[in-house]
């Protein structure tokens, strides 16, 4: 899933209807130029994450849904010089070990 809105970190009590943005969080939010009404994403930092209001410039928030949010578990790339012969075959079969 995916979100084009801001996210932003901010501790939201289980149940809350408001909270307010951290000083940095609220300032970067200044810095977007984010007006009074701006849809944004609110992470908790401990697994939850809300879809929110801003109330006002200084970083209030009112509180929607809870959004069910799956992280997406980290790719793996591995990178191989050219190689000649069998020399291919055995960086492969180490990885696959």
């Amino acid at each position: 899933m995916q979100f084009s809105e801001t996210w932003f970190y901010c501790p939201v009590a289980e149940g809350a209807s408001s909270a307010l943005l951290p000083d940095d969080e609220a300032h970067h939010a200044r810095v977007l130029r984010l007006k009074p009404g701006a849809t944004v994403v609110v992470t908790t930092g401990e697994g939850s994450v809300y879809r929110a209001a801003l109330r006002d410039e200084k970083g209030a928030l009112e509180v929607g849904e809870r959004i069910i949010h799956e992280p997406e578990p980290p790719g793996l790339g591995v990178g191989l010089p050219l190689l000649k012969g069998r020399d291919t075959e055995q960086p492969g079969e180490a990885v696959c070990e």
